[in-house]
């Protein structure tokens, strides 16, 4: 299953509420203001990494935002067409708002 997060943790719950019934199994992307949780040595960048899911990030979004020296080394980023590939890889998807 993939998990799409597009709202920061800071200020939704949207990913608190997708990590207490995600897998290990699941892919979870971070898209939109869902980057800021991938940002390094952050709390929710080691939650992330505790869930055990692969952790996918957008890169022109993680770009539109400065961060791109900021982001935790152990999520991938991806472009548009990786996006889609995950979308295509991962049935079925879920997004959280």
């Amino acid at each position: 299953m993939l998990h799409i997060i597009n709202k920061s943790p800071f200020s939704h719950s949207a990913l608190s509420d997708c990590l207490r019934v995600c897998t290990a199994e699941a892919a979870i992307l971070l898209i939109e203001d869902g980057v800021y949780a991938a940002l390094r040595d952050g709390v929710w960048a080691k939650q992330l990494i505790l869930a055990g899911a692969a952790v996918f990030v957008l890169a022109p979004d993680i770009t539109a935002r400065g961060l791109d020296q900021r982001i935790e080394n152990h999520f991938a980023r991806i472009d548009y067409a990786g996006f889609v590939e995950l979308c295509c890889s991962n049935n079925p998807t879920q997004s959280w708002y």
